[in-house]
């Protein structure tokens, strides 16, 4: 059974949602609707006309709510598009961001390694100004340390020499007595035997006078033979002594002299033949002064010219000019100082001022010696006086001795005048403590330091081929393939405040080093034990060296808080 209008009306009404939200968008009022419902609910009330305006109003509302789910489709897709095109602008946006990012990142990269490089060039000029810093300290703490033990070395000699004659005299006293009674005894013992004599000889020689003088023959003959025994006796000695004094300045050398190359002796007749022999073989060829010696290029320069000036005034017999040759011990001063005797045809003799003080009394007499056997050289003599400062000081200082002071006057006697016969060359780690008539008489002065990178190098490489790869008379060594330039490089840096004595010894101990192998053979690995050796003992002795220091300080302290 169909069912009424009516009732498909309220059905319809009745299952229609209760005020829909998207009803309030579309402009429907319900009121009308609701009511019908109410109509619709009374008994036997339904007018028509009413019944078609609910079909039409229905058919509206249907109309209208399709339209409204149109539109509702139409925002939601339109929804779905704005949020599309929000998530794509957000991406883009994120892209540009994450790009913006990472070329900050970039930046701050780049900043930050030329942060970097300017902080290293920084702490390395820091570096290099502490470096040159303590390079400068260092040196006036050696200058002071220098001086300050020169002035504790004569302090020492000074309070040495005082107590050993405060001794003399405390036991001279106390002997004194005991050898006033022992002469008193001897003396009267002495006097009566010498009476007796006097009294024997007394009866003797007066008969033999009496009857002497009784007799003018024996007189005369008597006097005759005194004269001639007398003038024997002193012609005999005037000429020993001429003779002895010839002889020791010819043939002989002066005991101050440690070494020479003046002939002396049976030298005198091999000295010509072997000289004539090296010149035949091209040993007396004309070679670099500078030969086997390392030093900076500017200095070496300048000794190549003190050399060259050395020669032609040499030749040209015209007076020598004296030089000084000062600096740390090991540089090559005397190295040099032999060079120059033989590049310039002179001989040379080695004195050290150390031989002196011990002499007392007779230094005086033995540097007379040194320089009238300096005077009878043909050739001319290069004097080195080593370690000149020990006995050349300052003589206002009042450490100095009177056999000293009296040493010193005769020294400066001979040099006083510019001499053609010889040649002074002073050496000295001091040369402050010189006294002011010994830097007058100097005139041309050379400071020898201790070898740069590049010296070192140099020296290394010579001393390798010289020593090791070809030496003179020993086996050659084979140096090891791991023994490259990398090897001698590190080296090099090693031995950095190495003086080229001590450059020297080290490449003597690769050598004996490597002669302790079979076959004899120099690898990385000995040559950098041999290395690190010489480097402690190198640490060591600076180490005694600043407990030496400290123990004079202690030493001065102590003295003086006691007085």
């Amino acid at each position: 059974m169909a069912a009424s209008p009516a009732h498909a009306v309220d059905d319809m009404i009745s299952n229609l949602p209760k005020d829909p939200p998207i009803y309030k968008n579309v402009g429907f009022d319900p009121e009308p609707l609701e009511r019908a419902a109410e109509l619709s609910k009374s008994r036997g009330f339904r007018p028509a006309a009413e019944l078609s305006d609910l079909r039409h109003q229905g058919k509206e509302f249907k109309e209208k709510r399709l339209q409204a789910m149109a539109e509702a489709r139409k925002l939601s897709q339109y929804k779905r598009h704005a949020e599309s095109e929000a998530k794509k602008r957000w991406q883009q946006e994120k892209a540009r961001l994450d790009k913006e990012v990472a070329d900050f990142k970039g930046q701050l990269a780049k900043q930050r390694g030329m942060d970097a490089t300017h902080a290293e060039k920084q702490l390395q000029d820091a570096r290099q100004e502490l470096k040159d810093k303590f390079q400068k300290e260092l040196k006036a703490m050696q200058d002071d340390t220098a001086r300050y033990e020169a002035g504790m070395k004569e302090a020492l000699d000074l309070m040495r020499v005082k107590l050993e004659y405060e001794g003399k005299i405390k036991a001279e006293r106390e002997n004194r007595m005991y050898r006033l009674d022992m002469l008193k005894a001897e003396l009267q013992e002495k006097r009566k035997t010498m009476m007796l004599s006097i009294q024997e000889a007394g009866s003797t020689v007066g008969a033999g006078l009496q009857d002497f003088l009784s007799n003018s023959e024996r007189r005369s003959a008597a006097v005759l033979t005194i004269s001639a025994i007398a003038l024997g006796v002193y012609s005999a000695k005037v000429s020993t002594g001429i003779a002895g004094r010839l002889v020791e300045s010819r043939l002989g050398k002066p005991s101050l002299v440690r070494e020479t190359s003046r002939d002396t002796g049976l030298s005198m007749l091999t000295g010509p033949v072997r000289r004539l022999v090296s010149r035949l073989s091209g040993g007396g060829a004309h070679k670099d002064i500078m030969d086997g010696i390392v030093l900076e290029d500017k200095v070496a320069t300048r000794l190549r010219s003190v050399a060259d000036s050395t020669r032609h005034t040499k030749r040209n017999r015209a007076p020598f000019r004296h030089l000084l040759l000062y600096g740390p011990p090991g540089t090559g001063k005397t190295l040099f100082a032999k060079a120059l005797a033989q590049y310039s045809g002179m001989e040379y003799a080695i004195l050290t001022g150390g031989d002196v003080a011990p002499l007392g009394r007779d230094a005086v007499t033995e540097i007379h010696k040194v320089f009238e056997w300096a005077n009878t050289s043909r050739r001319g003599v290069l004097l080195f006086v080593d370690e000149s400062d020990a006995f050349l000081r300052r003589r206002s200082t009042e450490f100095i001795s009177e056999d000293m002071r009296n040493a010193l006057n005769a020294f400066l006697f001979r040099t006083g005048e510019a001499s053609d016969k010889f040649m002074i060359v002073y050496a000295s780690n001091q040369p402050e403590q010189f006294d002011w008539a010994i830097n007058d008489r100097i005139d041309e002065m050379v400071e020898f330091v201790l070898p740069g990178f590049e010296e070192r190098r140099r020296m290394i490489a010579y001393y390798m081929h010289s020593l090791l790869t070809s030496p003179s008379q020993a086996t050659p060594i084979t140096i090891a393939d791991d023994v490259n330039e990398a090897t001698v490089e590190a080296a090099v840096h090693a031995t950095e405040h190495f003086s080229g004595r001590e450059i020297a010894k080290l490449a003597v101990a690769w050598q004996a080093a490597a002669y302790g192998t079979s076959p004899p053979t120099l690898d990385q690995h000995l040559l950098q034990e041999v290395l690190d050796q010489h480097l402690k003992q190198k640490k060591q002795k600076e180490v005694w060296a600043s407990a030496d220091m400290a123990n004079y300080t202690r030493a001065v302290t102590g003295g003086s808080t006691a007085k």
